[in-house]
C-alpha cells in the first residue's frame, strides 16, 4: 500500500490530541496556502468546501499522471518483449500493472463523484444518517461516504452476510 504521512497543521490551534494525521491522502502535499480546516469553524463551511475540492483535485491529478504511465508501461510491454525477463516474469509485471491501473480507475471515478458531491454541497455528510462525517476522518480518507458508526455497521453487515454465502457455499459442495 502507500506510505503513511504524518501532517501536524501550522496554522491551527488544535490541542495534543486532536491533530495527528495518518493517510494515504497526502494532505501537506495537497493543501492549499497551508491551510487546514479547523475544528472551531463551521462544518463544510465554504472555506471548507475550497480546501477539499482543492486538496482532492490535486490528489486527482497525481492519480491521473500515475495511471498514464502504468498505462505507458503496459503499451510499452505489449510493443516489445524483453530478451532479459522470462516470460512469466513479465506476464506478472504486466498483471499487476493491469490491477494497478483498475484500481487506479475506480479510485478516480470515486474522487470524481467526491467533488461532484462537493459542487452539490452534499460533501462531509454521512450518506446514511445526514449526520457530519467529521473533519478527521475526511483528511484521512477523503472519499468517505459515510461516518464512522454507519461505516462499522456497514462492514458489519458485510462481514455477516459474505460468512452466510461462504457456509452456503461449502454446505452445497458437502452435498454433492
Amino acid at each position: 500500500m502507500s506510505s503513511m504521512n504524518i501532517l501536524r497543521p501550522k496554522n491551527t490551534n488544535y490541542d495534543n490530541k486532536t491533530f495527528e494525521l495518518l493517510s494515504e491522502f497526502d494532505v501537506a502535499k495537497d493543501a492549499v496556502d497551508d491551510y487546514i480546516p479547523s475544528l472551531n469553524e463551521e462544518y463544510m463551511s465554504e472555506k471548507h468546501l475550497q480546501f477539499f475540492k482543492s486538496a482532492i483535485s490535486n490528489w486527482r491529478e497525481r492519480l491521473l499522471r500515475t495511471l498514464e504511465n502504468a498505462k505507458g508501461y503496459l503499451a510499452e510491454c505489449a510493443i516489445s518483449k524483453s530478451e532479459e525477463m522470462d516470460d512469466a516474469v513479465e506476464e506478472a509485471n504486466i498483471h499487476i500493472k493491469v490491477r494497478e491501473t483498475e484500481r487506479l480507475r475506480k479510485l478516480i471515478e470515486r474522487i470524481d463523484s467526491t467533488l461532484r458531491l462537493i459542487e452539490d454541497k452534499k460533501y462531509g455528510f454521512c450518506e446514511e444518517t445526514g449526520e457530519p462525517i467529521g473533519i478527521m476522518r475526511l483528511l484521512a480518507r477523503p472519499t468517505a461516504r459515510k461516518c464512522l458508526i454507519a461505516q462499522e455497521i456497514h462492514e458489519n453487515f458485510e462481514k455477516r452476510h459474505n460468512k452466510q454465502i461462504f457456509q452456503e457455499h461449502a454446505s452445497l459442495e458437502q452435498a454433492d
